[in-house]
């Protein structure tokens, strides 16, 4: 019985072939159809404030989700220990922590062997056919225990609210403290967050707009200085075209980090590359002389 680490999924997600498509797009597609099927009947599946529709409004409770203190005392001031308006389980079709999470949940639950690979070789591309129809089946199957506290497993579907909501809140509380810094450390003027749902957001990756720029906000953990350049090995590396600025932040060594978008090398699908030239906070003289 083979389980999977979101590390694999957060490399592979698009590289897994299934005939002429991805897994990732396989997937997202599944988990979209399933969540307007099961939601869309009771009229929770609609537009929110953004552009595109989703799950909205399910008030599912979060008193038994597992959560740090911290993050226990944001949903309960902000959302009232409660899921938020534009759902969590909007995160559920991108989310390589949530994919892992259900899939491994399939595989021991069934007692299955889900062998998935990056070769293209014939045996390996029909195993991953094969591997696909039998998860995609079972998710079907498994819908109601998965996205819904009504099935008959409630575990799974705690599990990946519990995963949801954590990402939901990492990325509120990198937002929110860029937006702070960008104010009262670089003196910019006007904020504004994008909203729930809109393209700008989930689409181009403008979570916040400063004095008319763009903003990507990453948080991360593990981080790489070197004379030339900056990289953030785990972060997520999707194309951002239409962003001006970086912001990254490091909630437990409260470290913040802000490039212009020029000259960005990014990983396959993970790893973000900055030279120093890119810098706008700290700037390149104090990093260099406060790194090393």
């Amino acid at each position: 019985m083979i389980l999977y680490n979101e590390r694999f999924w957060m490399e592979n997600f698009y590289e897994v072939k299934i005939g002429n498509k991805s897994l990732g797009y396989l997937y997202i597609n599944l988990i979209l159809e399933i969540l307007k099927e099961i939601y869309n009947p009771f009229g929770k599946w609609n537009k929110l404030y953004g552009e595109r529709k989703g799950v909205i409004y399910t008030k599912y409770s979060l008193e038994n989700v597992k959560m740090e203190d911290t993050e226990r005392k944001f949903f309960l001031k902000f959302h009232e220990m409660r899921d938020t308006d534009w759902s969590l389980f909007n995160k559920a079709d991108t989310h390589q922590t949530g994919l892992t999470t259900i899939m491994n949940y399939i595989i021991e639950k069934h007692d299955i062997d889900l062998d998935f690979s990056v070769c293209e070789d014939n045996e390996s591309l029909k195993k991953n056919r094969l591997s696909w129809n039998k998860f995609k089946d079972l998710i079907i199957k498994e819908k109601l225990n998965i996205f819904t506290p009504y099935g008959e497993y409630k575990d799974i579907f705690y599990d990946l609210l519990s995963n949801l909501a954590w990402t939901y809140y990492v990325g509120e509380r990198s937002e929110i403290i860029s937006a702070i810094n960008f104010k009262n450390i670089l003196g910019y003027k006007k904020i504004i967050r994008s909203k729930m749902g809109q393209f700008k957001d989930t689409i181009h990756g403008k979570d916040i707009e400063v004095d008319g720029e763009s903003v990507q906000v990453k948080s991360f953990t593990r981080i790489e200085k070197r004379e030339t350049y900056i990289r953030f090995p785990d972060v997520s590396s999707k194309k951002y075209d239409k962003v001006d600025l970086f912001s990254f932040w490091n909630n437990k060594k409260k470290e913040w980090i802000v490039f212009k978008n020029e000259n960005v090398r990014r990983g396959k699908h993970v790893g973000f590359t900055f030279p120093i030239e890119s810098l706008i906070y700290p700037t390149k003289e104090h990093y260099l002389k406060n790194s090393f």
